[in-house]
């Protein structure tokens, strides 16, 4: 059976819930090596380590396992076909709902968040005029990574928006608020919200990368996008706008945490940037903070 990205996703997060919920790390390295999982690959017990090894396995291994783990439950069945939306290569795929008459501050942020190598998907920009634009809708709900909802007073109004946040609940995937003007409300008031009231478009996009780093749920997909920035920063503002995100990030495979070293040789602005930190000690250098990350990565 070949699972569809939705379904992969689903059943990597519920496989990983009852993993996560074993007495130690050795048994679950137990089950996850049994049932063909390479755990040697990926280093570093954190709150993401479960999902980043089995985001590894194929569409049977993952069956497999299911099986083994939950019995009773039955195997998510094919979702039916959908009109396919074109996300970037390599991108976080991020859905921003939004009310039309913010459509320019989100084109904006789109284009911002675009520097960490995040796709947004912003309706009004992204759907073909001549497609079905329902079913353009629909297809990026069902394949993007993570949702944004830019919460205006009027948010609530759309015929739209709050059902596109209910679809992302349903299918489990993380979901960022920015309130504008009105707090978070429903199912996703418990939520904490990032303000998007007095913050500049160019910041708020680096908070969302923050905080997507940092889910255990899609700390992997902004690794890679993250080691790349560094790779390619032509600035020390840049540099430490890169690191402050790099800070909060977990996803890190043994191949990018060489790349973050090499990136120290290669590249001037990575070299000789300085970080800002608060306490007795105001700054430390990049190359020694990406050093403590390597360390703690490789206990």
């Amino acid at each position: 059976m070949t699972l569809s990205r939705g379904n992969r996703v689903n059943m990597i997060r519920e496989l990983a819930q009852v993993l996560n919920h074993l007495p130690s790390w050795a048994e679950i390295d137990l089950v996850l090596s049994e049932f063909g999982f390479n755990v040697n690959d990926v280093r570093g017990y954190d709150d993401s380590y479960v999902l980043r090894i089995l985001r590894t396995g194929t569409d049977g291994d993952l069956l497999e396992l299911h099986q083994h783990l939950l019995p009773s439950t039955e195997p998510p069945e094919p979702e039916p076909d959908a009109p396919n939306v074109v996300w970037q290569p390599g991108q976080l795929r991020l859905f921003i709902s939004h009310i039309t008459a913010d459509k320019l501050v989100v084109s904006a942020l789109k284009q911002h968040l675009a520097h960490w190598y995040i796709d947004g998907f912003v309706a009004h920009e992204d759907i073909e005029p001549s497609s079905e634009w329902l079913g353009e809708i629909d297809s990026a709900l069902r394949t993007c990574h993570a949702m944004l909802a830019y919460l205006t007073p009027d948010f609530h109004k759309s015929q739209y928006t709050d059902h596109e946040v209910g679809y992302c609940l349903y299918r489990r995937v993380p979901i960022v608020l920015v309130k504008c003007g009105v707090d978070p409300y429903g199912f996703v008031a418990r939520f904490q919200a990032l303000q998007g009231v007095g913050i500049s478009t160019d910041d708020l996009a680096g908070q969302v990368a923050s905080v997507l780093a940092a889910r255990p749920e899609t700390a992997s997909l902004m690794s890679e996008p993250l080691v790349s920035a560094l790779e390619s920063s032509g600035s020390f503002a840049s540099t430490r706008s890169i690191m402050s995100v790099i800070d909060r990030a977990t996803g890190w495979t043994p191949e990018q945490l060489a790349r973050m070293e090499r990136a120290v040789e290669d590249n001037r602005q990575v070299r000789e940037a300085v970080m800002p930190l608060s306490g007795p000690r105001r700054h430390i250098s990049v190359p020694e903070r990406i050093g403590q990350i390597i360390s703690q990565h490789q206990r």
